[in-house]
């Protein structure tokens, strides 16, 4: 076809879906294949770049397909009089069609230019379901991808072609006022990707970039923070606002409530960007009830985990993009959630099949908003990851200690959390759990963290002291004190066998020249760390909950650039979301908690596009303990999101019964062998008996695929035929919506 004819093809193209679809390798739009309720103009699902091929919803041949598009379309015209075709003509209130709609402009050439092909796929496929199929999209991209430079991107080409009142911008989108909702440790990294990609003149058009946090503070008044937003709202542009905020505007009483309200929820903004869309979490918290309620339909979440600890956060999120794509939350529960979440290879065969079956039907209905991209495009573009589990054998002390503590857990049944922090900071050294007590005991009276239900572990503070009762910690004190004054110089590193490997793997990279980082969930023991490691000449950066937020990005920026700094503590919640520390090539993950993105994230702050050097992460945990325990348990929370984004279930016996989660500890003599990292080999050498073994993971010999053909022909028919019914009652529901804006 020459270039001529092709050009006179996609201008016929532009005003017959079917012939788009044959000359852009789209598949034609369901509203053609389908007996839908309402007529061609209509949304139709949109291809998914994700999709498997064998779960593909269109026909393979072209012959097959123009012969449905013409029954469908016979059907349709017999169906609809005059005046139904007239009023579904007029529904989506635009003057264009769909194809017209999914083709995406040029992207900037100075932006182009950086973008890898990832990154141009995922701005492509925000263009298309927010502009082409004018309803949301998750992009969910793993750690490091670039999700901020492509959203920015995408912001940038959409103002563009607002200015240029291109036709094929929805008109509720037209007002160019957008909002992007974050954790407010990510604002500051926000504000300095605008600046640092927007090209110079794309400024003006792009529009004014608000910092809400500019005027959060004691002196500010609530009638200057209303006008702020005002500003926003009639002159457009880009307004940056944490989660928290967002909710205390629309939710705290106030004279400006109503105005809180026109200006951030109906009419709102015209563009939603929920930043680490998995904040939202559940479907009935107060915050994505909030953000459920602004009027656009043109949303996008941005998320490197969509599944953290179990498939409610899954489900939220979809229900942000695409309301109603999903059942309502109880039958979720029953025929989703408990059948994909409980599944193990040791599971029964008829249990695993209905799985199977279900995460299928799962991810056909999801696929079409969802665009997945893995670690796997970060390892084909950066140095090599290294990865070391490290199993360290507790002290005589610490052996001793932790028996007290279960024995003394077990008569008093005290709660997982108190018993998990305790556990915890004993696994770090005995002195951090003293300090915990001690502090918690001289601060009688402050309040305490409420219980937690068992299995949202993410409540784990870092603050120790707010876990523990003034009771709890009064006779936990009482209980340890005689084993506290047992051990002779407390503070002495040697009494942890994790904290003398630190000690040795910083000693190893300051030999190298290379810069570290020591990530904890607990506060007290980055303290203890910070004061032994400072005593030793080391050159020490700090992160935690405790240090501003406008000064956060100071102290990330001189600890990459100065040559003299040699290690970056980092609390794992301050830390784990919109810290770019590509300057460190080595990273200690000192403890653990209960979600094992909080990991992942923080290894996300060095290895991501910027990081020149290989980089090696140190996972420390105590054999046979509450830290063991929780590596396993957190591998099984690792399978769970892959096979829901990633098609795997986990082979991982289930752990119900809360009581094995500390069962006493048993001894190893193991003594691990040489490995190929010169740190680890002086780890090795110079502290033997404080190592159980040193491994890297496992591959995927842990996970399986989940294949279509492991189903029935008959089940596969069956889940596809209900994920299209599914999909044909959410755009009969989208419609109302749309049309209304």
């Amino acid at each position: 076809m020459t270039d001529n004819n092709a050009s006179k093809k996609r201008k016929h193209a532009s005003n017959d879906e079917s012939a788009h679809w044959l000359y852009d390798d789209t598949p034609p739009p369901l509203t053609i294949l389908n007996d839908l309720d309402y007529g061609t103009e209509l949304l139709p699902m949109p291809p998914s770049s994700q999709q498997h091929s064998s779960f593909n919803l269109f026909p393979t041949s072209r012959d097959t397909a123009l012969f449905a598009i013409s029954r469908r379309r016979r059907q349709q015209r017999d169906r609809f009089n005059a005046q139904d075709r007239e009023h579904m003509t007029n529904a989506f209130k635009q003057d264009t069609t769909i194809a017209d709609r999914l083709i995406v402009p040029k992207i900037h050439p100075l932006l182009a230019a950086k973008l890898k092909r990832h990154q141009i796929d995922g701005v492509t496929f925000m263009w298309k379901q927010l502009v082409g199929y004018m309803h949301g999209c998750i992009l969910a991209h793993t750690m490091g991808l670039g999700k901020t430079l492509q959203t920015i991107t995408f912001i940038t080409l959409l103002c563009t072609e607002i200015a240029k009142k291109n036709p094929v911008v929805p008109r509720y989108m037209m007002s160019n006022r957008i909002l992007v909702l974050a954790p407010l440790t990510t604002i500051s990294n926000w504000m300095n990707e605008f600046d640092k990609w927007i090209p110079q003149e794309l400024v003006q058009v792009v529009g004014h970039t608000y910092n809400f946090a500019d005027v959060v503070s004691s002196s500010s008044s609530y009638a200057k923070r209303a006008q702020y937003l005002k500003d926003w709202y009639l002159g457009g542009g880009v307004l940056f606002m944490s989660y928290e905020q967002y909710r205390i505007l629309l939710t705290k009483d106030s004279p400006h409530q109503d105005e809180m309200k026109r200006y951030l929820q109906d009419p709102g903004p015209s563009l939603l960007v929920a930043d680490e869309g998995h904040r939202l979490k559940s479907n009935t918290s107060v915050l994505a009830l909030t953000v459920s309620k602004i009027r656009t339909p043109a949303r996008i979440c941005l998320t490197g985990s969509p599944v953290q600890n179990n498939l409610d956060e899954f489900y939220c999120l979809v229900n942000i993009v695409a309301p109603s794509l999903l059942p309502d939350t109880q039958s979720f529960i029953m025929f989703y959630r408990k059948p994909i979440e409980n599944i193990f290879a040791e599971s029964s065969p008829s249990d695993i099949y209905l799985a199977k079956k279900q995460l299928l039907k799962l991810k056909l209905l999801t696929s079409d908003i969802l665009q997945r991209r893995g670690p796997e495009y970060l390892d084909n573009d950066l140095p090599a990851k290294n990865e070391y589990y490290i199993a360290c054998r507790m002290t005589e002390d610490q052996f001793t200690g932790y028996l007290i503590l279960l024995d003394h857990f077990r008569t008093t049944g005290e709660s997982i959390l108190i018993s998990h922090v305790a556990l915890r900071a004993l696994c770090n050294h005995p002195a951090i759990l003293r300090k915990i007590l001690v502090d918690r005991n001289a601060r009688s009276g402050i309040s305490s963290q409420p219980p937690t239900e068992a299995g949202d572990m993410d409540a784990i503070v870092e603050d120790e002291l707010t876990a523990f009762s003034d009771l709890a910690s009064k006779m936990l004190l009482e209980c340890l004190s005689n084993y506290f004054a047992r051990i002779s110089d407390i503070e002495d590193p040697h009494h942890s066998s994790k904290v003398m490997a630190i000690m040795e793997i910083a000693k190893g990279c300051k030999r190298l020249g290379e810069k570290l980082i020591i990530v904890s969930h607990s506060i007290l023991c980055l303290d203890f760390l910070e004061k032994l490691l400072g005593s030793r000449t080391y050159q020490i950066s700090r992160i935690d909950g405790t240090i501003p937020q406008p000064q956060r990005q100071d102290i990330i920026d001189n600890f990459n650039d100065s040559p003299n700094k040699d290690i970056m503590l980092l609390s794992a919640r301050a830390g784990s979301l919109g810290v770019n520390i590509t300057g460190a090539s080595r990273i200690i993950l000192c403890d653990s908690d209960w979600n094992p993105v909080h990991d992942e994230q923080s290894i996300g702050r060095i290895y991501r596009y910027g990081q020149v050097k290989p980089v090696f992460v140190y996972r420390l945990f105590q054999y046979s303990a509450i830290e063991d325990v929780l590596m396993s348990r957190k591998l099984h929370k690792r399978g769970l999101a892959s096979r829901v984004v990633d098609n795997r279930y986990f082979k991982r016996q289930d752990m119900k019964d809360i009581q094995k989660y500390y069962a006493n500890p048993v001894e190893k003599e193991d003594v691990p062998e040489e490995c190929d990292d010169p740190v680890l080999n002086d780890l090795i050498k110079a502290e033997p008996r404080a190592l159980i073994s040193i491994h890297r993971p496992r591959e995927v010999e842990d996970e399986e695929v989940i294949h279509e053909h492991e189903l029935s022909p008959e089940d596969v028919k069956k889940a596809k035929e209900e994920a299209l019914g599914m999909k044909k009652a959410y755009i009969s529901d989208h419609f109302p919506l749309v049309a209304s804006l």
